[in-house]
């Protein structure tokens, strides 16, 4: 179909006529307010999309996000969802998603402007996040939302502002609250965000400037991070340790939450193979007094129920055992940390709490004390504490009749001689508190404390007189006496003996029948622990007094000496002592004409021929001719 020409001179006007575009530029108003009429009952045939209509639509919305964009504090001033009763919120999921989404809009464009926004600006913020706390709080379908569009990101780059917005905690606690929230059950998050490096953005927190609310997330997001070793070990990498031991110096009665989990988070540290250094980490936190602020706690838990009634019971014991397996781990490590953390103070507060403990968990204690008695600088701040008080009363509680005496006296005993031993006021301080005759009694138990219980018997002697005349009233010499036909003991108690003779001349401990005895068959043991000290002894002993080589002078003791010069002939030291106590006995015998009375006679003579002919000794080959010559 043909259409006819038009002639161009009349081009313009003719379109000028038939044309619905204006001739002239339309203001940015007139645009908005042209397509913005009522859709309403408006039938679309009779206006045809145009690619006109289109552009202008376009334009329409690119200037309403320019404007929202130029006066968002506008707009949020007078938005009516700042209005809204949150407590009315409809909770469907589809509304709860799209409050969650408007308001993630609204914090990420805030965010992104908020190291240079203006005090309304930030209180705007405030309301974003104290609304969004409430959501995550309330609705957890709301967290996977979050997460999903990396609100995470969002808060972290919030709290690296922190320090130019340290006195907004309102707005912090509103994001530790967020965070938490989101974090508590996802373990995955938790292990990203701390490899993030979001775990010092939190922990700044916790300093003392901040209040008790905001600190108290700390505590929560701590006790969230439990739940991970990844996150644990970051923590510890991150610090964590001193902010721990901050944890535990606030009151109990006020915030219990804070030494509560700073007990289960040490403990987990501690215990699980995050690292094979267990005593670098006891070092570290050594140095912040936490094994003291531990006992403090242990006290307040054992002594009385804590009014919180949030803390159960089961929780209440489960707290205590984790104090003292922290506090044994203390007890195990290396010299310098348990010098580090000792004090009269921490061992007078175990000593106070010791007996509110059950039996297995006084155990720990008194193991504690005795790895402590080990490293001598510390046995004197265990002396002011009045350890050795406390021991004298466990030593009265536990006798031979108690069914459990076994086993605590197995771990005093030692304790104790490590605080007495060669310190002579210790012993008498010991001695004056009623120690000597429960030490008697059990020094006659032939189990594992013996050893350490005769030892403390034998030095008492060395004290002062006043000591010994607790010795002599117990009757300590029957014990020594009877400790002289032990092999191992047989040494330090001739020595005892000795030195109380020579300090008190009235000791006659000779006249006693069991002396007696006990020194003659002492003398005839084939085996003897030092035997050239005891040798030694003998001969000291027959020296200053000559009753004892009359009770040396008989066929027995001159055949034993024979026997043992046989045995000990390439011990020098040993043989040369035989021979000087065997040429007493014939001197002796000699001398008071009761050599008839030895059937042993030509046996001495052959052994010291033998001596002369084939010993290389000049010392025992004249030793040997003096005894022929005594003969």
């Amino acid at each position: 179909m043909s259409h006819p020409s038009i002639p161009a001179t009349q081009g313009p006007n003719l379109v000028k006529e038939i044309s619905d575009v204006p001739g002239h530029a339309y203001s940015r108003a007139e645009l908005l307010a042209k397509f913005t009429e009522d859709d309403e009952g408006v039938d679309d045939t009779l206006f045809p999309t145009t690619n006109d209509f289109i552009s202008t639509v376009k334009i329409k919305d690119a200037l309403q996000k320019q404007m929202s964009l130029a006066s968002v504090d506008e707009v949020e001033d007078n938005d009516p969802f700042f209005a809204l009763d949150i407590n009315n919120f409809d909770t469907s999921e589809l509304e709860i998603q799209g409050k969650t989404e408007f308001l993630l809009s609204k914090l990420v464009v805030r965010v992104s402007t908020c190291h240079m926004a203006t005090d309304d600006a930030i209180n705007v913020l405030e309301k974003i996040t104290g609304r969004m706390h409430y959501l995550v709080r309330k609705y957890p379908t709301s967290h996977d939302i979050l997460i999903r569009d990396h609100v995470i990101l969002t808060l972290m780059e919030l709290l690296e502002n922190a320090s130019d917005l340290s006195d907004r905690h309102k707005l912090w606690n509103n994001v530790l609250g967020i965070l938490n929230y989101l974090l508590e059950d996802n373990v995955a998050q938790i292990d990203n965000f701390a490899l993030l490096g979001g775990i010092p953005l939190i922990t700044r927190f916790s300093k003392l400037s901040f209040g008790l609310q905001i600190r108290s997330q700390v505590v929560k997001f701590v006790k969230t991070l439990r739940k991970s070793e990844k996150a644990l070990l970051m923590f510890v990498s991150s610090g964590g340790l001193p902010i721990l031991s901050r944890f535990l110096e606030e009151d109990f009665e006020t915030s219990p939450d804070f030494s509560l989990v700073a007990v289960h988070c040490i403990y987990e540290i501690l215990a699980k193979d995050l690292t094979r250094f267990k005593s670098d980490m006891c070092r570290i936190l050594s140095k912040h007094g936490i094994v003291f602020w531990f006992v403090v706690l242990l006290n307040r838990l054992s002594k009385s129920k804590p009014k919180d009634k949030a803390l159960s019971h089961e929780h209440l014991e489960s707290t205590i055992d984790k104090i003292l397996e922290v506090i044994k781990y203390f007890g195990l490590s290396e010299a310098r940390v348990r010098i580090n953390i000792s004090s009269p103070d921490l061992f007078k507060l175990l000593i106070k709490v010791y007996p509110s403990l059950s039996f297995s968990r006084q155990m720990e204690i008194l193991k504690f004390f005795k790895s402590i008695s080990c490293i001598r600088e510390l046995l004197r701040p265990l002396n002011s504490a009045d350890i050795l008080e406390f021991y004298v009363t466990l030593l009265r509680q536990y006798t031979p009749s108690h069914p459990q005496y076994k086993e605590v006296l197995n771990i005093l005993c030692p304790s104790l001689f490590n605080c007495c031993n060669l310190d002579h006021r210790r012993e008498r301080e010991l001695a004056n508190l009623g120690a000597v005759p429960l030490l008697r009694d059990l020094s006659r138990i032939n189990l594992p404390f013996r050893q350490f219980v005769l030892p403390i018997i034998c030095e008492f002697v060395y004290c002062d007189s006043s000591v010994r005349v607790l010795l002599l009233k117990h009757d300590i010499p029957t014990v020594y006496f009877n400790l002289l036909l032990d092999p191992y003991w047989h040494y330090n108690v001739m020595d005892s003996i000795l030195h109380w003779s020579s300090q008190v001349e009235g000791f006659n401990w000779l006249e006693s029948p069991t002396a007696k005895n006990c020194l003659v068959s002492g003398f005839m043991m084939n085996k003897v622990s030092n035997l050239e000290a005891v040798l030694e002894k003998y001969l000291e002993l027959m020296t200053k007094n000559e009753q004892v080589v009359c009770l040396l002078a008989r066929d027995s003791i001159v055949d034993n000496i024979l026997a043992k010069l046989s045995v000990y002939s390439k011990a020098p030291a040993a043989k040369l002592s035989l021979l000087k106590i065997l040429h007493s006995i014939i001197s002796y015998a000699s001398s008071h004409d009761i050599m008839k009375h030895f059937t042993v006679i030509d046996a001495v003579g052959n052994a010291m021929s033998s001596i002369l002919s084939f010993d290389s000794s000049v010392l025992a080959k004249d030793l040997a001719s003096r005894v022929i010559s005594a003969l």
